[in-house]
């Protein structure tokens, strides 16, 4: 495999877990009569997307020691 398409493959996972643990939330929530806040889905949204973008974005590089003076 590639590591375009393990970075992918992982972004995929992330997405369909965080929908489902969502999901399974909002379910017992909802089954036991109680108020769901409606930031929540902000919450459930912000942690995926801080995983795939350490996984999407690079690390920055250190430069080399030739190229101090730019």
């Amino acid at each position: 495999m590639t590591k375009k398409s393990i970075k992918t493959l992982a972004t995929v996972l992330i997405i369909i877990v965080s929908l489902m643990v969502y999901g399974l939330y909002m379910y017992i929530r909802a089954s036991d009569g109680k108020f769901i806040p409606t930031f929540t889905g902000v919450l459930f949204a912000l942690v995926p997307a801080i995983f795939i973008n350490i996984i999407w974005n690079n690390k920055a590089k250190k430069k080399s020691k030739k190229n101090d003076f730019l």
